[in-house]
């Protein structure tokens, strides 16, 4: 797919230059930013109809409603507007947060398409699970996330029951599957306007009831990780299987590694989760999962935590 055309019309140069610049440094893959500073030249260029989304200020909106062929969003110098003819977004915000709700009104609006990066990269993905031990099994996932971040752009997708983050009434997980259920629209764009930044990784918050991840199936696994395969945006992504139920074999199959952090590696529980695999046929699984001892101080020593995992990796 190629990048999309976004026509960029503001009489604040200085604004448009940094709009323009931070596209280019950090989105140059996926948008291409047209600028222009006054409508005239704008009508001008549309002529063409070449532009998917045009971001225009709102001080060129008069009475009648602007005829373009492309997606008009408005941007406003009031943080909050009436609903109107119009997509507003917020002009004083932080660049990567209107990037965000861009992709947003792409999700809404394009039909049948799927985003994918320039480029053939493709990204390790890191399964942690465990059977026991619910709160360091997160706290290891999410500094192994950190401890990956710095060497690569990093991913973590939330998919435990019970967790020490909630969702902050964002979307999460509980949408996503929704999302690519839908296939009416690419829920790569939807997965990019969620994601939050973390400790130097990005990452896509948990559900919102744990109700909704025994309802994920085999195909709705085969399709999330299509989802993060196509972004070709990541080069690791870490996910948080801590859910319970036998779907999390269909997540962690598509994992290539598995880590299981327990306090105890000769727990009962552990041997018991492997004979239950062993019944299952995932004897594959088994040899995958590398069991992580994590040391008795872990509890006590939080400011330790990150710095053990980037050297246990």
């Amino acid at each position: 797919m190629s990048r999309r055309i976004v026509s960029l019309c503001t009489q604040d140069k200085r604004y448009m230059a940094a709009f323009a610049d931070y596209c280019a440094r950090n989105e140059g893959n996926r948008i291409l930013v047209k600028t222009f500073d006054t409508k005239e030249a704008l009508d001008r260029y549309e002529k063409s109809g070449s532009a998917d989304l045009i971001l225009i200020d709102s001080m060129f909106i008069g009475d009648e409603k602007l005829a373009y062929s492309a997606k008009v969003a408005v941007l406003s110098e009031e943080k909050y507007v009436d609903r109107g003819a119009y997509t507003y977004v917020y002009k004083y915000q932080r660049i990567d947060t209107i990037i965000k709700q861009l992709y947003q009104i792409f999700a809404d609006t394009t039909e049948g398409e799927v985003y994918q990066c320039s480029g053939d990269r493709k990204c390790v993905i890191t399964g942690v699970f465990s059977p026991c031990f619910p709160m360091q099994r997160e706290q290891y996932a999410r500094r192994l996330a950190e401890a990956y971040a710095g060497k690569y752009k990093v991913l973590y997708i939330n998919l435990a029951e019970l967790t020490e983050y909630d969702c902050d009434g964002g979307e999460g997980v509980s949408e996503l599957i929704y999302y690519l259920n839908d296939s009416s629209r690419p829920a790569s764009y939807r997965l990019l306007a969620m994601l939050k930044a973390e400790q130097g990784y990005d990452a896509v918050a948990g559900v919102k009831h744990y109700r909704d991840l025994y309802d994920i199936s085999s195909e709705d696994a085969d399709r999330l990780f299509e989802c993060i395969n196509t972004l070709d945006e990541f080069e690791m992504v870490v996910i948080d299987a801590g859910y319970l139920g036998d779907s999390v074999y269909d997540v962690l199959g598509h994992c290539d590694a598995v880590h299981m952090p327990v306090m105890d590696e000769k727990s009962m529980r552990v041997k018991h989760l492997m004979d239950n695999m062993a019944s299952y046929g995932k004897e594959k699984l088994i040899n995958d999962i590398k069991v992580i001892q994590l040391p008795k101080w872990w509890d006590e020593r939080k400011d330790m935590q990150s710095k053990w995992v980037g050297y246990e990796r």
